[in-house]
């Protein structure tokens, strides 16, 4: 990479990678302005912009399966334990990805 820069659209998200001291880093962007970034230094911008794109898949899938499941909750079709349970389970299996 010649510049010290890099952007690239994932899903309508803006990921920005930039080269700092000790490698690349990436911060992603929703339309709405919500920023995440894992923090990690990863040694080229190709890397870099994989985990950003990993981070929107994971930051997306999430977003769905909890709309999805407060959706049945809301039709009662989950009562208020089970909805809890499916939430935490999404949380935590999300969180080890």
């Amino acid at each position: 990479m010649q510049n010290s820069y890099l952007a690239d659209f994932y899903h309508g998200w803006l990921i920005e990678v930039m080269q700092t001291e000790n490698g690349f880093q990436s911060i992603c962007y929703s339309p709405a302005r919500e920023r995440l970034s894992d923090y990690s230094t990863y040694s080229n911008d190709f890397q870099a912009l994989a985990a950003a794109k990993k981070i929107i898949n994971k930051y997306v899938a999430r977003h769905v399966l909890t709309s999805f499941i407060r959706e049945l909750y809301e039709l009662e079709k989950l009562d208020f334990e089970e909805w809890r349970s499916l939430n935490q389970s999404l949380i935590n299996a999300i969180a080890t990805i």
